[in-house]
């Protein structure tokens, strides 16, 4: 059994830890379809479930969830597919937050492609873009926003 890869601090005032939605069935057909981990994570990255909802859940939640699914066994293809669903959902937070899980990840999980996306991750993530989501769609805003380092920004509202 894999020991946990980062601890999560919990604030004495949070009262619960917020459950992960149900998982987008695509994901198990993402997984069965990728021939390469980098395939895998750009597919993942790609998917809004991966990249919207997962990602939008506070990173100490997806990293308890990592550390709670890796260290129990796992019964299905689908559930390796969601833990791999959470790693990349953790690749769209701040890199301080997790470069120290990616490293042990890179570092101890060497079944099937964890390691080489912790690697990708760690090494050469600039070759995908990231996401910026802005309200609004004026002229002015697109050339406020900034696109410098290859970001796909995405606009809504008036």
């Amino acid at each position: 059994m894999l020991h946990r890869f980062m601890e999560t601090k919990k604030n004495s005032s949070e009262s619960s830890t917020p459950q992960l939605p149900s998982f987008d069935s695509n994901i198990a057909a993402i997984y069965f379809l990728a021939n390469s981990a980098r395939g895998l994570m750009k597919m993942l990255r790609d998917n809004l479930f991966v990249s919207q909802t997962l990602s939008s859940y506070p990173t100490n939640v997806l990293v308890e969830e990592f550390n709670k699914r890796i260290t129990t066994p796992i019964q299905s293809s689908e559930g390796i597919a969601n833990v791999y669903a959470i790693l990349v959902a953790l690749t769209f937070k701040d890199k301080s937050e997790v470069k120290g899980l990616f490293q042990k990840v890179s570092q101890n999980i060497k079944f099937e492609w964890f390691s080489d996306i912790a690697n990708i991750y760690l090494n050469d993530l600039s070759s995908f873009p990231t996401y910026k989501i802005i309200e609004g769609n004026s002229s002015s805003q697109l050339k406020q926003a900034d696109t410098s380092n290859d970001s796909v920004v995405f606009y809504y509202g008036s």
